[in-house]
């Protein structure tokens, strides 16, 4: 009867302590199964970060070579102007001396 006990009490304690082995090995498995899920959607959205930010520095390093070539352009308008509006002041000098010689060739004629 003893040996019948102990075997039974073994039996017992050997299941038990098995289908709590079990337990811990599902919840690990269950834990680990989490984390890797958790870790995926961290690293997926770490990529789409990191896409999002290498898209706006190409964006920003777009906006600053259009910022170049309009400033460049805005530059050469610009001298462009000022090279027009000198041509034009000197067109307007030439015609102040034509006008001056045709007063002094008019004044010339009335005095001689």
């Amino acid at each position: 009867l003893s040996n019948n006990l102990a075997a039974s009490v073994d039996a017992s304690v050997s299941t038990a302590l098995q289908a709590q082995a079990n337990k811990s090995t599902a919840s690990i498995d269950e834990r680990f199964e989490n984390t890797k899920k958790r870790f995926s959607k961290i690293t997926t959205t770490l990529k789409e970060r990191i896409d999002t930010l290498q898209a706006k520095v190409a964006d920003t390093y777009d906006k600053i070579e259009d910022a170049k070539l309009k400033s460049t352009s805005a530059d050469a308008m610009t001298v462009s102007d000022i090279e027009h509006r000198l041509q034009s002041i000197r067109n307007q000098i030439g015609a102040i001396k034509d006008e001056e010689k045709v007063k002094f060739a008019r004044h010339k004629e009335q005095v001689d």
